[in-house]
């Protein structure tokens, strides 16, 4: 919480941290991390492992942030609101190993400077296979992207039920490479 403190905070309501990045340093299997309203501009490195059955979910009550960087599958983004200017990057950047991560109910933009939306990453080499996979990108408005909305490898990907609007990017609303990829019922806007 905007409130928070970093160093005499322990997570709990009644005493919160003050940044996202240490929330998400004490994260583990099956945790939630909600982030309460305010404006945060940080750019947060998510590094701890989640299972199927043990999700970490992200959820936002009428934040605002920089960017996250997922690099471990089974994460969750709820309601969270992301915007940038750093050049060169995306709100989320997913990595090829972080697979089954779901977007859900967020906004995503404005972002400029050849900023994207979402990145799933490509491996190590230039097969889908060897990238994110199983994400699904749902019900979520990207708006004011300068770059590719959504650009992703890998397969098995959802872009469901979204809507886009006010790009003045690349005129790729959704770049997608792999198999068995559903880009459906999205509305574009002003793109």
């Amino acid at each position: 919480a905007i409130t928070g403190d970093d160093s005499t905070g322990t997570g709990r309501q009644i005493a919160p941290w003050r940044t996202i990045a240490k929330a998400a340093t004490n994260l583990f299997p099956g945790a939630y991390l909600a982030i309460h309203q305010g404006d945060y501009y940080e750019n947060v490195d998510l590094t701890k492992a989640a299972s199927s059955t043990n999700r970490i979910r992200i959820i936002g009550y009428g934040m605002t942030s920089g960017r996250f960087n997922t690099r471990n599958g089974y994460y969750t983004y709820d309601g969270v609101s992301l915007s940038t200017n750093v050049g060169n990057s995306s709100l989320i950047y997913i990595y090829p190993t972080a697979h089954y991560v779901e977007v859900f109910n967020s906004t995503l933009g404005p972002a400029t400077n050849n900023t994207s939306g979402i990145m799933m990453v490509q491996g190590s080499d230039a097969l889908p296979g060897n990238s994110a996979s199983f994400a699904v990108i749902s019900n979520n408005w990207f708006r004011s992207i300068d770059y590719i909305n959504i650009m992703g490898y890998g397969g098995t990907n959802k872009v469901i039920n979204n809507w886009f609007s006010d790009g003045d990017g690349q005129s790729d609303v959704v770049r997608m490479w792999g198999k068995n990829v559903w880009v459906t019922n999205n509305v574009v806007t002003n793109v």
